[in-house]
């Protein structure tokens, strides 16, 4: 069971009694609904992992799947970070556990001079780590693009606490046609470096 956040455990209840349904939440659902790991009970489906109850959790977008099935936000193993996608009609996010990488894949080629800017949900849940850090607090130093062709936006916040989230954007410049595969890192003080892979075709 990882770290209790009481505003998220109540952003979660309070959007299953008002019935709001953001978009990732009926594709979590499902992904939940077929999971091993689900539990029924008199008070409503719960997860077998975390412990939090599927129709709540599902609705809150700071919240991952421990086990990473859900398809909107992928966990760095081990990193206590996770990335959520917030452009998914033009790309796809996996975690690869064999790279210790995140894939970001553009879905259709960029066409050439119109650029696409992805927006990323970066979430800090250190506190899920067992033994948790004394020190839960993000502090990026840096965010490197292995190619001028690739943008990145700085982030809206560089001091990230826990159970607190930035948004990330990345781009390609789509100046030269032809596939791509470039990298962006993104270096903290105290707490291991994170690479993003960036693929895609410009024609």
């Amino acid at each position: 069971m990882g770290k209790l956040r009481p505003k998220r455990i109540v952003d979660g209840f309070s959007k299953a009694i008002s019935g709001t349904t953001p978009d990732f939440t009926e594709s979590r659902k499902e992904i939940c609904g077929k999971c091993e790991f689900k539990k029924e009970t008199s008070l409503g489906n719960k997860c077998g992992v975390c412990g939090c109850f599927i129709n709540e959790k599902t609705r809150v977008m700071e919240e991952y799947c421990p086990k990473g099935k859900w398809k909107d936000i992928q966990t760095f193993s081990g990193k206590g970070v996770s990335l959520q996608n917030q452009s998914p009609g033009y790309c796809n996010l996996k975690y690869s556990e064999s790279t210790n990488k995140m894939n970001l894949v553009y879905k259709e080629p960029i066409k050439m001079d119109k650029p696409i800017v992805l927006k990323l949900l970066l979430v800090n849940h250190l506190g899920d780590l067992v033994p948790a850090p004394k020190n839960d607090t993000l502090e990026i130093t840096s965010i490197k693009p292995s190619c001028p062709c690739i943008s990145v936006t700085e982030t809206d916040k560089r001091v990230i606490h826990e159970g607190d989230t930035a948004h990330l954007y990345i781009g390609h410049n789509a100046a030269q046609r032809g596939k791509f595969n470039k990298k962006v890192r993104i270096q903290f003080k105290n707490h291991p470096t994170l690479s993003i892979n960036v693929s895609g075709e410009v024609v």
